[in-house]
Parts: C-alpha cells; sequence; structure tokens
C-alpha cells in the first residue's frame, strides 16, 4: 500500500540523516585529536586524507588539500584549541613530558565534550524535523530477538538523542586511551609502554560495557592479532568483569521463572556471583524442591537490559565502519564482519538457545570414542529460560591453570573434540576461551558457556573431511580444488596456490592435529 511505501521511505530517510549525524559525531571527536594537533607538520593531517579530488569533494571538500579550507566546519573542532595549548602538547612531546601531554589533552577532550553536546542538541532536533513516524519497532530485534540491521536502524532513527548521547559517552571515555597511543608512537616508547596501554585499554574495555567486554575476549585469544602483553591483559576480561547487584538478579529469576527464587533455589538470597561475564553472572545454589532438591546448581543471570545496551553498540560500530575503512584503507566488508559477529553476540542472549546446544553435544559426543571422557554441563530444563540458565554444578579447574599429570592427554581430547564438532556432529562451540574448559576432578573435560556456536551444514563438512584426507595422504594435487570448494580460494586461481608453501604449511598442520596436537598423554582417544 501507498501509505507503507511513504512510511518505508521516511525510514530510509531518517536512518540516513542519523548515518550522517553519526559520522560528523565521530570525524568531529576524533578531529580533536588530529594529528595536526600532535604533530610538528602542519600538513601532517593531509596523509590521512583521501588522495583523489573526488573523494575529498565526497567528504565535503573541494580540491584543496588543505583540511582547515577542505572540511566543513562540524569536522574542524580541533581548530578552536587555542595556540597556547597546541604548543603545550607540542612542547611535552619535545621533551617527553607525559604528565604536560596528559594535561593539554585534558583540555582538547573538554572540547570534545562541548563538540559532543551541540551534536546532541543537532540530533534531537533533526529527529524532531524528520517525525516520529508510525509502525516503528518496539525494541531493536523484534523477530523473537534475532540480529537484525534493519530493524534497529529504524529502531534507533526513532531514538538520536540516544543514539547521540552513547556516541559522545564512547568518545569522551576512550579518547585519553587513543591520545596516549599515539603520545607513545611519537615519542618511540610504543614497546617500553605497551604493558602499561594493555592494562588501561582493558579498564576502557570493561568501562564501555558489555559489548566491548566481548571484543576484548574474543581478542583475548587471539596471539595472531594481538601482542602478548595485551594477551595477558585481555585475559582478565574473562573472569574479572564486574557483578550486578543481586537483587536485579533475583527479579529476573522470578520474572523469567514465574516464581520467587527463594521458591526455587536455596541459599541464592544475599548471595554474591562466583563469576560475572560480558552478558551475565553465575550464582552457585541448590535446587529448593521437587525431584532435584538439594542438587547443586549453577545459575546463569543475564544483565538487565542488555538487549538494548548491546543492539545500540553494534548498531554505532556498523555505522562507523566506513571511517574505519577510511583511517585504515580496510579493503574487506567491514559492514558484513559486523553483521556475521552480532548474528552470534546476540543469539548468546537467548539462554533458552545455549541450552539446547549443550544438550545437543552431549547427545551427540555419546556416539564417538570421546563419550567418556568429555561433556556439557546438563541443564536443569524446568529451571530455565530466556534470560535465566540452570545447570548441573561442576567441580573442576580451568584446564590451563591445572598441574595435574593428565593435562597433556586432556588437551588432545579438547582438539579431537573441537575436530568432531567441525566434522562429525555439525555444531561447533565458538567461545573456547580458557574460562570456558575445565579438568573435573575425575579427569573428564568439561566444555562451558555454549551460547555462540556454528552450524556446518553436511556439505561443508565432507568437504573439508576430503580436503583433511587429501593432506594426511599427501594427495596434494587435489588439495587447491579443495580450497576452492571450501571458499578459501576464488575459483580460477588454484594454479597460484601451487607456486606457495601454503600446501606443506597445511599438511603439517592437519597431520598434527590427526595426531592428537603433538602431545602425548594417555587421557584418551587420539
Amino acid at each position: 500500500p501507498a501509505h507503507r511505501r511513504e512510511q518505508r521511505q521516511r525510514d530510509v530517510e531518517q536512518a540516513a540523516m542519523l548515518r550522517v549525524i553519526l559520522a560528523a559525531a565521530l570525524l568531529a571527536s576524533c578531529s580533536a585529536f588530529a594529528p595536526t594537533t600532535l604533530l610538528p607538520s602542519p600538513n601532517a593531517h593531509a596523509r590521512i586524507m583521501p588522495k583523489s579530488s573526488s573523494s575529498r569533494k565526497a567528504l565535503g571538500g573541494g580540491g584543496s588539500t588543505s583540511p582547515r579550507r577542505s572540511l566543513p566546519s562540524v569536522f574542524r573542532l580541533r581548530a578552536s584549541a587555542t595556540d597556547t595549548t597546541q604548543s603545550a602538547i607540542m612542547a611535552a612531546i619535545q621533551k617527553g613530558d607525559a604528565a604536560a601531554v596528559q594535561a593539554a589533552i585534558a583540555g582538547n577532550e573538554a572540547q570534545v565534550a562541548a563538540g559532543a553536546g551541540a551534536l546532541l542538541v543537532f540530533a534531537l532536533l533533526a529527529g524532531a524535523a524528520l517525525g516520529g513516524g508510525k509502525n516503528k519497532p518496539s525494541s531493536p530485534y523484534p523477530n523473537n530477538n534475532e540480529y537484525d540491521r534493519r530493524t534497529a536502524e529504524a529502531y534507533f532513527a526513532a531514538r538520536p538523542g540516544v543514539v547521540a548521547s552513547r556516541t559522545a559517552e564512547l568518545l569522551l571515555i576512550s579518547g585519553s586511551f587513543g591520545a596516549s597511543l599515539l603520545f607513545d608512537k611519537f615519542t618511540g616508547s610504543v614497546d617500553s609502554n605497551m604493558p602499561k596501554r594493555a592494562a588501561e585499554l582493558t579498564t576502557l574495555l570493561t568501562t564501555l560495557g558489555p559489548t566491548f567486554i566481548k571484543i576484548g575476549q574474543s581478542l583475548s585469544i587471539r596471539t595472531d592479532l594481538m601482542p602478548p602483553p595485551y594477551i595477558a591483559a585481555l585475559q582478565q576480561l574473562q573472569d574479572q568483569v564486574p557483578a550486578f547487584p543481586t537483587e536485579q538478579a533475583l527479579a529476573t529469576i522470578e520474572a523469567e521463572l514465574g516464581a520467587p527464587a527463594r521458591t526455587l533455589f536455596k541459599g541464592l538470597e544475599g548471595a554474591k556471583p562466583i563469576a560475572a561475564a560480558s552478558l551475565g553472572q553465575v550464582y552457585k545454589a541448590e535446587i529448593a524442591s521437587g525431584p532435584m532438591k538439594g542438587t547443586p546448581v549453577a545459575i546463569k543471570v543475564q544483565r538487565p537490559d542488555i538487549t538494548e545496551q548491546v543492539a545500540l553498540d553494534m548498531y554505532l560500530i556498523r555505522n562507523a565502519c566506513p571511517l574505519f575503512k577510511l583511517a585504515t584503507a580496510y579493503p574487506g566488508d567491514a559492514e558484513g564482519l559486523v553483521d556475521d559477529w552480532g548474528v552470534g553476540f546476540v543469539n548468546e542472549l537467548n539462554y533458552q538457545e545455549e541450552a539446547v546446544n549443550g544438550m545437543y553435544f552431549n547427545e551427540a559426543i555419546k556416539k564417538t570414542p570421546l563419550a567418556d571422557v568429555v561433556f556439557a554441563p546438563a541443564v536443569v530444563e524446568e529451571l530455565t529460560n530466556r534470560k535465566v540458565l540452570t545447570t548441573e554444578w561442576v567441580i573442576g579447574e580451568r584446564l590451563e591453570r591445572s598441574n595435574a599429570k593428565d593435562i597433556s592427554g586432556l588437551c588432545s581430547i579438547a582438539m579431537n573434540s573441537y575436530l568432531t564438532m567441525m566434522l562429525e556432529t555439525g555444531k561447533l562451540h565458538c567461545d573456547p576461551h580458557p574460562g570456558n574448559l575445565l579438568r573435573t576432578t575425575d579427569g573428564k573435560l568439561c566444555i562451558l558457556d555454549w551460547g555462540l556456536v556454528q552450524t556446518l551444514p553436511s556439505e561443508l563438512r565432507i568437504s573439508f573431511i576430503e580436503h583433511i584426507a587429501h593432506l594426511t595422504a599427501k594427495d596434494y594435487g587435489k588439495v587447491p580444488n579443495d580450497l576452492v570448494r571450501l571458499g578459501f580460494v576464488p575459483e580460477g586461481k588454484e594454479d597460484e596456490i601451487l607456486k606457495t608453501d601454503a600446501v606443506d604449511v597445511l599438511s603439517s598442520v592437519y597431520t598434527q592435529l590427526a595426531g592428537g596436537g603433538g602431545g602425548g598423554g594417555s587421557g584418551g582417544p587420539n
């Protein structure tokens, strides 16, 4: 109908306006710390601007390479810095005086606050001018809380004040850390200050909230991307996330399970959480009644209002992708990458789905040689809902902290368990950080936290099995076609693979995995 087409058109226009506002906020705040403020060269800022005149025009400028003439005033927040402040920053950098640099930067942060306030007013006026419209989503993800960038855009397009406020908050909190990194770079102290900056980053991510904590946790196991000091610091996010009040957790339990927590669990009231994570926290208690009365359980309770927090941050991160690509020359599909990550991240908010994943693993693994050596915690279904997950209590210690003699064998079991999930059962646990792998008192491997999983189609699993078989059998002539079928190499580029050492490297890796990862031990089957 015509009225729906008109509404969709208004939604599109409003979402486009919000993207402009967001881009302006990001660029304006970033420009407060732009290299022209911190670098001796007055033309330094030009090096991060697009080289072509058409690109400069797309940003609002003409053919001039002067950033002050080519950029609109909203992008020139740094121009309001006084000469005295700029001189103070330059003098401090030249002397290597960190305290003086931080003091001068604090002045620029005040400018960012003023700019963010102006942008907030602008956003509110823009939202009022565009009009609220009808048929707006009642939540960011109205379709069973599944990630959907389109509904999120429509939802936050009707809430420009919320968007501008969170944007200003993120930029103000993170601005000092970014300035510190610039200081390290310009004074040649990147390596010496790395442990300090890693600790500051961990604190920053914790302050920014659950979405950024989750990002930090994901990075904490990426030794291929992050330097060792950052890995060590970010691993603290795995088990040192701030908790929320128990009173809120009890209210969530009652709302989700339909009865006061004291009637369902014994020892929960007044208790403190034994662990807090980015999306929820865990309590230890006993079942209060019924056939399982007295059974020790772990109760995971979701953080209050977490869905809207995560949705807003994902919305901002996705809309910041064009700026990220401009600043880093990233050649890939950054928006698509954010969407893929968002699907898994938002799905983690459904604890019923997590319960199903854990139960599926326990049933599927029974049909393999690993049946007696690895498991997921048993789910108490009648005490589980979307925001509350109850499982039987598992006594154990983190795998990487254990000094038991069978650890090498358990590591082999862990590798084989993940290969079995990937190649046989078809549902892969995708959150294998150290906090989620336990050695139980009877020497078994327990895999925790089944919220983030990936389902692998049977065709993909068969292709992967054939690929591994070709490598371990040293049938290297078939490897290029395998990589094309798996989507690792574009079709028509098979011959290019043979010109590199990729086949030899893959063969070595998979041969080690097939033998249990190169580790010995008698903890289970290879």
